[in-house]
């Protein structure tokens, strides 16, 4: 039995060059958009971050600082309720 990539081997050598182009695009198109996408996404963000500093300053957070807040707002809801 062959395996699919076989088949379409095979079915690639039947088309003529000009089918076999078009099909490449369309392989390439496919392959290459959503990476597009998330460029397209990262570079939004990009700039949505040089806005926010543009307007608040450059403020930026660490991991620490976040599971110290996170921890610090879990015990006032703990001992609240005591």
């Amino acid at each position: 039995m062959a395996t699919a990539r076989e088949e379409l081997h095979a079915l690639i050598d039947r088309l003529s060059d000009d089918k076999v182009i078009t099909l490449l695009e369309q392989a390439r198109a496919e392959v290459e958009q959503p990476r597009s996408e998330t460029l397209s996404w990262l570079e939004q963000v990009r700039q949505l971050r040089a806005e926010l500093s543009a307007k608040y300053g450059r403020r930026e957070v660490s991991v620490v600082e976040l599971l110290n807040e996170a921890r610090e707002e879990r015990l006032n809801d703990i001992l609240g309720g005591l």
